[in-house]
């Protein structure tokens, strides 16, 4: 089947890479954000690739949403705040640069752009058009983030909305209204179907409706927006658990050096101990992060 006939299931990229990073965003130097994606650029065309998109991804979202596109015979890609608009099957070097608090703003000298950026990495080495890539697709499943809708949101508007699902948390209220109409309704009585983190949500919730929901391209978006809000009813939330304070990133620093005489540097491990046993709040991306800084 060519893969224009094809669901196309589009993920995040992920901070966990299965081979070490040898491009890093942190080795950039800071100037305009003309300056520094030119540099970014020109390493990423230096650089060898190493394994393709699918097999470079690591954790949990990642893996959901490949098993989703598996599932729907679908085609695999990914939205990378380092490469751009990239396909499953392209083979990447592996890299490190994330768009989270921390990451590749701190590099920049005042407003950062987050359309320019994009179009800079789309326009690299391993990038590809993300409008041409939606053309034609009977179905597109997007798992998006508030950080990264700036990224898709123009192409995604485009879609007519009978192609589109779109999944992801607490996104209601900063999704276009045509865009908001895509949204699949799923909310925290998903944890009772498929418990997980507020980081996989959106991927968790793609593969239930992979799963359980999804009939046919040929499907309406209204009759799968009941489906979940009919698969939703039959299950209570979870109780939560209380809230845990945040943390400053120095903060953080000092309890993982603390921990690293009795740990190691295991550093899920480490990460599991900082929420659970000092009650913490962390997003894994920013503990990876921070625990690299220490540990380098």
């Amino acid at each position: 089947m060519p893969s224009s006939d094809r669901p196309l299931v589009i993920t995040l990229c992920t901070s966990r890479k299965r081979i070490a990073p040898k491009i890093l965003a942190s080795a950039l130097p800071r100037g305009t954000q003309e300056t520094v994606s030119a540099a970014w650029i020109r390493a990423l065309r230096k650089a060898s690739p190493e394994a393709t998109a699918r097999h470079l991804y690591a954790g949990r979202a990642f893996r959901d949403a490949a098993r989703a596109a598996d599932f729907l015979d679908g085609e695999l890609a990914v939205a990378s705040a380092g490469l751009g608009f990239v396909k499953a099957s392209c083979r990447i070097p592996s890299y490190d640069l994330t768009i989270s608090r921390g990451g590749i703003r701190r590099k920049i000298r005042g407003r950062f752009d987050a359309r320019q950026w994009w179009r800079t990495v789309c326009s690299g080495p391993y990038g590809t058009d993300l409008e041409r890539a939606l053309k034609a697709r009977p179905l597109v499943l997007a798992c998006l983030s508030r950080a990264y809708l700036p990224f898709v949101v123009d192409a995604l508007k485009k879609l007519s909305r009978e192609r589109l699902r779109i999944f992801g948390a607490g996104l209601q209220s900063v999704l276009p209204p045509v865009l908001a109409e895509c949204l699949l309704p799923y909310d925290d009585r998903l944890e009772s179907l498929s418990p997980g983190t507020r980081a996989d949500f959106a991927q968790r919730a793609l593969l239930h409706y992979a799963t359980t929901i999804y009939g046919g391209s040929q499907m309406t978006l209204e009759h799968d927006k009941a489906a979940v809000s009919n698969a939703l009813e039959k299950v209570k939330p979870r109780p939560r658990g209380p809230k845990r304070p945040s943390a400053g990133d120095a903060a953080i620093r000092d309890i993982i050096r603390r921990l690293l005489p009795s740990i190691g540097k295991r550093r899920s491990v480490m990460l599991r101990h900082l929420r659970s046993v000092e009650g913490i709040a962390c997003e894994q991306s920013r503990f990876n992060r921070l625990f690299t800084e220490v540990v380098k």
